[in-house]
């Protein structure tokens, strides 16, 4: 079960990093406009830190159905299913 967490967290990780690299390059700065006005985007340190935390909690949580399913699984079963 550890190790399915673990590994959650290390590819949630992962894609935060590279969501928060991608953010700041290609959205920070840019004017979004509507018909009644418009407002720029701006990425700063806490709206990295939230994405990132945020989406930690995500690959935490979403490793938890799974690893509890690979614990009530027989092993011959397990290894069958692969």
């Amino acid at each position: 079960m550890t190790s399915l967490i673990q590994e959650g967290l290390l590819l949630a990780a992962a894609a935060s990093l590279l969501a928060s690299v991608l953010a700041l390059c290609f959205v920070n700065g840019v004017a979004v406009r509507f018909t009644m006005g418009a407002f720029s985007l701006c990425i700063d340190n806490t709206a990295v830190l939230i994405g990132c935390g945020v989406g930690l909690l995500l690959g935490f949580f979403g490793a938890i159905p799974p690893a509890i399913r690979a614990l009530r699984m027989p092993i011959v079963a397990g290894l069958k299913a692969v």
